[in-house]
């Protein structure tokens, strides 16, 4: 990704933004060829923007090539639950964009030439694509249709991507499919309640009594510290102690990770 140049941003109004994408036919880029429209109409008078920067209005279809092994999705929920996460694990020391933090995250692999969208979870509303039945637990679904979930109720979805020193080899990448699919999936991994309510704790996290991993149940945050860890994008520990706000402000001080776009009603989508 070229350089971000914050003070482009400051000359140019999200609604400005938005009604020249908007003019030059489908602002979401279902394909390469309307994605490159977009891009130019927004160049054309926002010349600094990056090129990956796409903006995003509703209703829309996100374009499969949008996603790659590795990324991790950051959802920001609207429901009372997702908003309670996030006001329990804020931190005002956090990285820009992370001081209010995801409620959810979800992982990013390809499976069969298509992108799959790995998560654990207990309230997901489509059948896993890969056991064919409603799942509380880990499971495979396709990202269009779980960014749409947030999207369409108001939330948004960040997506980040690895750096470029950071970016998975073949076969890691393999690697992280094996890993997401065979031993979590097949494996049928059960949601873990009381771990998720255990990560977001701060005085019992410095205390001997927090309990240590176990990969037979895992909670959203957990599983993806689980798979970063054993790809060597993150320093080994106990992957229990990241709910989704430490976790990825862990990955973005360490320079694993940065904000590649936004899913949302009708938001500049940035690096």
């Amino acid at each position: 990704m070229r350089p971000f140049r914050e003070n482009a941003w400051e000359t140019r109004s999200s609604q400005e933004i938005l009604r020249v994408a908007e003019k030059s036919g489908d602002v979401i880029a279902a394909g390469r060829n309307r994605r490159r429209k977009v891009e130019h109409a927004l160049q054309g008078i926002f010349p600094t923007i990056p090129a990956d920067i796409i903006v995003f209005s509703m209703p829309y279809t996100v374009a499969s090539d949008s996603f790659q092994p590795g990324d991790i999705a950051a959802c920001y929920g609207v429901d009372w639950t997702s908003c309670l996460i996030r006001c329990g694990t804020a931190s005002v020391w956090g990285p820009r964009g992370l001081k209010w933090p995801p409620s959810h995250v979800a992982v990013c692999c390809r499976h069969e030439g298509r992108s799959l969208w790995i998560e654990s979870t207990s309230l997901c509303r489509h059948p896993c694509l890969l056991q064919s039945r409603l799942i509380a637990g880990v499971q495979a679904q396709h990202p269009e249709d779980r960014i749409r979930d947030y999207v369409q109720s108001g939330g948004r979805v960040d997506l980040y991507r690895l750096t470029d020193v950071n970016q998975l080899t073949a076969g890691e990448s393999r690697l992280l499919t094996d890993v997401l699919i065979d031993h979590f999936i097949r494996r049928r991994v059960r949601y873990d309640v009381s771990g998720a309510l255990l990560s977001a704790t701060r005085v019992l996290q410095l205390t001997r009594l927090f309990p240590g991993a176990d990969l037979n149940r895992l909670f959203c945050s957990e599983l993806v510290a689980a798979v970063m860890m054993r790809l060597g994008r993150m320093n080994h520990a106990n992957p229990t102690r990241f709910h989704p706000g430490r976790l990825m402000r862990e990955l973005v001080r360490t320079g694993k990770y940065e904000r590649a776009m936004t899913f949302s009603r009708s938001r500049i989508c940035r690096g």
